[in-house]
């Protein structure tokens, strides 16, 4: 007697039908899942540079209204920030050492 094991009456079949699809939906369940972290995380960060203009709106006035334009401008900003500082803090040390000479 032969036996069709693919049937679908034989418990065997329909638990290795359920398994697999199983499967098949956590990877499509764990990608939604960082699909949602991201737009949240995506959100927070518009919200943040939002409220940054709010607060700054002098700091935006040659920028439009999309988010990465602003973002763009942001990291800009802080770039040239960072040279100023650094520039700042050069002059310092020099003239502290021009005080230092002057007071030996």
């Amino acid at each position: 007697m032969k036996i069709n094991l693919l049937h679908s009456s034989y418990p065997f079949r329909r638990s290795f039908e359920t398994n697999e699809t199983q499967t098949d939906e956590q990877p499509a369940d764990k990608l939604t899942q960082v699909n949602n972290k991201l737009k949240r995380a995506l959100q927070a960060i518009k919200d943040k540079i939002h409220q940054v203009v709010i607060d700054r709106p002098e700091l935006f006035s040659d920028t439009g209204d999309d988010t990465i334009e602003r973002l763009g401008h942001l990291i800009f900003t802080i770039g040239n920030q960072a040279t100023q500082i650094d520039n700042l803090q050069n002059e310092r040390d020099h003239a502290q050492y021009e005080i230092n000479q002057l007071q030996r």
